[in-house]
């Protein structure tokens, strides 16, 4: 198998992947299918990108995707992971607030 095809290969086990995890998430509901459509549109928007280097960022981002929805899957069923999720989510939220209001400052 060339790296073309493998690349291909990939790629398509990703989305499927991703559909999978659309299923388990929201099956045939309203949110699922707009997940869905979201999912399809992305991938078919980037179907004919051949740079390597891009298709392996987009692949990358997707694969991110799908972790940080497992992690916070995960989060909501282990009571120390959420509680460090919700500090870390505080500690961002507070970081952002002090940004915007630096940006606000100096206009």
């Amino acid at each position: 198998m060339n790296p073309a095809q493998a690349m291909e290969r990939s790629s398509t086990r990703l989305y499927r992947d991703c559909l999978r995890l659309v299923d388990h998430i929201a099956s045939k509901s309203p949110k699922g299918q707009q997940l869905r459509l979201i999912l399809r549109t992305e991938f078919k928007k980037n179907m004919g990108e051949t740079d390597p280097v891009k298709i392996e960022a987009l692949k990358g981002g997707a694969i991110r995707g799908l972790s940080n929805y497992l992690v916070h899957e995960s989060g909501s069923n282990d009571p120390q992971l959420k509680k460090r999720m919700e500090a870390v989510k505080t500690h961002a939220l507070a970081d952002l607030k002090q940004r915007q209001q630096e940006r606000d400052g100096k206009r």
